[in-house]
């Protein structure tokens, strides 16, 4: 509990009777006030008195049809403060927090008939949705999204994502059949050979060709489907990648948003916040510095914002898969620019790149 960043909290009679369950709940409090931070989520599941410890904390009431899931996940992003645990006020959002937030939308089959029964694709946006992102504050267009995802819909590897999809239980059927009727010939063929039916050799000749001939095509049949249908898989994931890629750096600046395709069980749309307008103020100014200029100066201030979103852009071009991994960056030392799970914002990484010797 000291190392966890967030103490979730499900509420319910049963806790409420639990002496295990009390003692926890104080020392998350004694946690939150040593560190400063409000590191509690109080989830109501049923309904119960709330504990005097968690009365001036906003919790989240599943007995209500309050969104739990969404919530807890708002409440993992939020930046809370010691005094948030005091007064009973609302959480919010910390503005340079939200960098790094993400929020995902799954494609969808698009119907079930045997023709086209193998299509999937990524529907407009809705409402909530829409909503959603712009709380993390991007300022998306319904006519941006569609596009993006009208070029998504129209990949081949999207019009039979359903028999790519099946590829290890065609290869199991497939495998099964072709033992199953191998074994059939040869069982059919010692048999006959058990019972000495010397007036049908003429069967055994044609069972026999048969009988090898189906092994050899099945033998080459099922890896060579297998390999066709993962570079299917391969080139179409990538195409799909590229395609967000291009859309996520030419919308950038305007939409805060980067984009991400992936297929796991279904095809799914990431989408992570990202504002770095406060990283290109702070290479501009670093670039400023080395042309001995100030922001007054005009002409150099446009030149250093130009360097500087230049850089921006290429660092997030050659770096895009790992951006959008997150988890895997370096946590931030210096804290200069907030983000999720305090990892190293844009113009940390990149000033590591452009002078190596100041980070010594």
């Amino acid at each position: 509990m000291s190392r966890a960043m967030r103490i979730v909290m499900v509420l319910s009679p049963e806790y409420i009777d639990s002496g295990w369950c009390s003692y926890e709940r104080h020392l998350a409090f004694v946690l939150s006030v040593q560190e400063r931070r409000n590191g509690i989520i109080p989830v109501m599941l049923k309904p119960c008195p709330v504990p005097d410890v968690l009365r001036t904390v906003n919790y989240i009431d599943v007995t209500k049809g309050e969104n739990a899931v969404c919530k807890i996940k708002d409440a993992l992003y939020q930046k809370c403060e010691l005094k948030d645990i005091l007064p009973n006020v609302g959480l919010q959002y910390h503005q340079q927090d939200k960098n790094g937030m993400k929020t995902f939308v799954s494609a969808e089959k698009e119907n079930t008939s045997s023709v086209r029964g193998t299509a999937w694709y990524f529907k407009s946006l809705s409402t909530y949705q829409d909503q959603l992102l712009r709380k993390m504050g991007s300022k998306i267009s319904r006519d941006w999204h569609d596009l993006t995802v009208t070029k998504l819909n129209s990949l081949f590897y999207m019009r039979i994502f359903g028999l790519v999809k099946r590829t290890a239980t065609l290869y199991w059927f497939s495998l099964l059949v072709f033992f199953g009727l191998y074994s059939f010939s040869v069982l059919a063929g010692c048999l006959m050979l058990m019972i000495h039916v010397y007036d049908t050799d003429w069967l055994v000749l044609i069972i026999i060709p048969i009988g090898s001939t189906f092994a050899v095509f099945m033998i080459v049949y099922i890896p060579m489907n297998m390999l066709i249908r993962r570079q299917i898989k391969q080139l179409g994931i990538k195409k799909a990648r590229q395609i967000a890629k291009a859309v996520s750096l030419e919308w950038l600046q305007k939409t805060k948003l980067l984009l991400y395709f992936n297929q796991e069980s279904v095809p799914t749309l990431q989408f992570m916040f990202y504002d770095t307008d406060l990283c290109q103020l702070y290479l501009r100014d670093c670039f400023l510095r080395m042309y001995n200029a100030s922001a007054e100066n005009s002409e150099k201030e446009a030149l250093a914002r130009r360097v500087a979103d230049h850089h921006i852009r290429l660092f997030v071009s050659n770096n895009y898969d790992r951006i959008l991994q997150w988890k895997d960056l370096d946590e931030s030392i210096h804290e200069r620019h907030a983000t999720v799970m305090r990892k190293k914002c844009l113009c940390e990484m990149i000033e590591e790149d452009l002078w190596p010797e100041q980070m010594i």
